[in-house]
């Protein structure tokens, strides 16, 4: 009949805690926010347990074999509820050392990443590092789905613009680590996603 299925799983690393808990037996660490506020269920998206976990997930879906296999954007540093500006984990905070090649405290470094003006060298690296690990998930996703199904194309559900700015969001990058040799599939944010009224739609 010419009917095609897409799968959303609707999160990766979750949108806030809503009362979860990491499971032990997957036991991957949580996010950390930049005032030192541990996560319940978020996980940290530098946790290798959990990138192997996410991507694993993606390939039980795509043996399904959907048109489409959607993919949310809350697999990024930026407003998570309860916590919001993350990760500062003893991980993240391990590879914004290294960067600056010096040993660096959550409050130092958090103090010049917020500093207003020009952008600092903390900043840059905090950006930079939240760039890369949104792509490295995407090809690691898309390679266990592409070796699963194929035919399987993943899409990404975007959110709001202005979060998108905070993070300095590296939208080429991102869409090439989904796409492989599929187009690029996006579903952007339109005021319909916060469910408002139809006249003000």
């Amino acid at each position: 009949m010419g009917i095609t299925t897409s799968l959303n799983p609707w999160t990766t690393l979750m949108h806030s805690d809503r009362g979860q808990k990491v499971s032990p037996e997957l036991g991957f660490g949580t996010m950390v926010d930049y005032r030192g506020q541990h996560a319940e269920s978020i996980a940290c998206p530098a946790d290798p347990r959990w990138v192997e976990y996410i991507a694993d997930i993606y390939g039980e879906y795509a043996k399904l074999q959907p048109k489409e296999l959607w993919l949310e954007d809350d697999f990024r540093h930026y407003n998570h509820t309860p916590i919001k500006l993350a990760c500062f984990c003893e991980r993240h905070m391990k590879i914004y050392s290294e960067k600056l090649g010096r040993k660096v405290t959550r409050t130092e470094f958090v103090k010049k990443l917020l500093q207003p003006g020009k952008p600092t060298l903390e900043r840059k690296i905090y950006l930079s590092v939240a760039r890369v690990e949104m792509k490295k998930v995407a090809r690691l996703i898309q390679k266990t789905v592409a070796r699963i199904s194929p035919t399987t194309r993943l899409g990404l559900m975007s959110s709001f613009p202005e979060w998108h700015a905070v993070e300095g969001r590296d939208w080429d990058g991102l869409f090439d680590s989904l796409s492989g040799t599929h187009l690029r599939v996006s579903r952007p944010h339109l005021p319909a996603y916060n469910e408002v009224s139809p006249l003000q739609y």
